[in-house]
């Protein structure tokens, strides 16, 4: 599970790293690559809800009421809540980005790349998590 500080630290470099990419030149469009962040943490939201809902229809399997005694399924689903907000973020503030001016359309870029980056990181962890439950089910 990654620390806040260091969310905060790839959301600060991902936006001091958009405003120092060709992007910041007003005359290229800052709007592709918001419908690439867009797209891509749309996507990456529906592999979340679908890891989700392979979990809810496997609960009542004994190796899932165990881990739910030890809490470790806790753990799981703090990890995948974490990276369903983080990704969701990503999208929200891309499709914001749409319709405000290029100046806060290039912060919103890169505050939606930070995020969809610590969202994947996340959902990386989760998935480790995920792979080893459906190997023993």
């Amino acid at each position: 599970m990654t620390s806040l500080a260091l969310k905060l630290a790839i959301l600060v470099i991902s936006i001091y790293g958009t405003y120092q990419s060709p992007l910041a030149d007003p005359s290229r469009g800052v709007s592709s690559a918001a419908s690439v962040l867009a797209s891509t943490s749309a996507t990456l939201l529906g592999f979340v809800i679908a890891a989700s809902a392979a979990i809810i229809t496997v609960t009542d399997k004994p190796f899932l009421a165990n881990l739910r005694k030890t809490g470790h399924i806790n753990k799981l689903w703090d990890v995948m809540t974490q990276s369903a907000f983080w990704i969701g973020a990503s999208f929200l503030l891309a499709l914001i980005s749409f319709f405000v001016p290029h100046g806060p359309s290039l912060t919103l870029t890169g505050t939606s790349l930070g995020c969809i980056i610590v969202g994947c990181v996340n959902f990386a962890d989760a998935s480790k998590k995920l792979l080893k439950i459906f190997k023993r089910l």
